[in-house]
């Protein structure tokens, strides 16, 4: 099912932009992170960040984003869960990732 829902939104951006998105590999976002980040991050934490990354990224295409909006859906997802983790380590992570996205032409 998630297969269908996944080709589905990739023929969506397709149509509105003329381009196929890159598809994103959750494991190597992890080792970047991991390389530049200079706080302990485990795996939990990693996964709610992008759990929570993923759900605005995700439903965003066509919009006009900034690294704020994904912050703050972050948090939310994180408040969402319960989640006690720092929201300064948190915020670092985002920022990685959009660093990482931007490396490989994803964000600008």
């Amino acid at each position: 099912m998630d297969d269908i829902l996944e080709k589905r939104e990739l023929e969506k951006q397709h149509q509105f932009t003329g381009a196929i998105p890159k598809k994103i590999n959750a494991e190597e976002v992890k080792s970047y992170v991991a390389r530049y980040l200079y706080l302990p991050l485990t795996d939990q934490e990693f996964a709610d960040i992008g759990t929570g990354f993923c759900l605005r990224w995700n439903y965003s295409f066509g919009q006009t984003l900034d690294g704020n909006d994904i912050k703050k859906a972050a948090d939310q997802y994180l408040i969402s869960i319960e989640s006690p983790m720092d929201r300064g380590k948190m915020k670092k992570v985002v920022d990685l990732i959009l660093e990482y996205l931007e490396e490989i032409g994803e964000w600008s």
